[in-house]
């Protein structure tokens, strides 16, 4: 399945005159440097925007890494650089080095291409500056999300409850501060979820139930899915 679905996403952007990528070189909750490639491109008149490929990093993540893997996989499939008109990434060093960053790196194979700053991620940045009720409602939304997923068991038992229930998700999502779109999935997720939650740690005799008797803290809450969510 995976290979028909890369074979349909290389066949669309084959089929455009022109593509732009958007990179993001991350780390999963297991610490392992990934990098995570979307691509947009003209089908039908209109604009797509497709994922394109994740890489794994076994050592570095240097520019000269990261171009590489890109490199070789728009090889593999056949894309040119010729054709790359545009680069969207976040404000690293490895990215935006003056000397030998991925985008310079790029630049000079990609001439017609033009780099832009990801603004989810200066959004990000700015985020993390919030008042301190907030970030500790933020800080407690972390809390126990990672308390139900922290095991088989709980992960398993919660999704039985909210199956039981009805619900229309059946997991809570995992934060992380390296992708710039997880905290306002993560929060309208967990807001979405709140009465399985509160139930699931009623039931388990756990401390974080009693924040889902205080209505001020879940009114923080649903501010921050609501700012959160309004940007993406």
């Amino acid at each position: 399945m995976s290979g028909n679905i890369k074979e349909q996403t290389t066949a669309l952007v084959h089929a455009s005159p022109y593509y732009a990528l958007q990179m993001d070189e991350s780390t999963d909750i297991a610490n392992h440097a990934i990098l995570l490639v979307y691509v947009r491109h003209v089908w039908d008149g209109d604009l797509q925007e497709q994922f394109l490929c994740s890489r794994d990093f076994p050592t570095t993540t240097k520019a000269e890494d990261i171009f590489n893997t890109v490199d070789l996989y728009l090889s593999s499939v056949g894309l040119s650089w010729e054709y790359c008109v545009g680069i969207t990434t976040d404000g690293a060093a490895a990215m935006t080095g003056k000397h030998s960053g991925v985008v310079k790196q790029i630049l000079e194979r990609a001439p017609n291409a033009t780099w832009n700053h990801c603004f989810l991620h200066h959004e990000a940045l700015v985020a993390k500056d919030m008042v301190p009720v907030l970030d500790e409602a933020m800080k407690d939304v972390i809390k126990v999300v990672n308390h139900i997923k922290r095991s088989a068991k709980n992960s398993h038992c919660f999704s039985k409850l909210c199956k039981d229930l009805g619900s229309e998700h059946m997991q809570v999502l995992y934060h992380s501060e390296v992708r710039w779109l997880s905290r306002g999935k993560v929060l309208s997720r967990f807001y979405e979820l709140k009465i399985e939650i509160a139930t699931f740690l009623s039931e388990n005799n756990s401390p974080y139930a009693e924040l889902f008797d205080n209505e001020i803290w879940l009114a923080r809450v649903a501010y921050l899915a609501d700012v959160s969510t309004s940007t993406h």
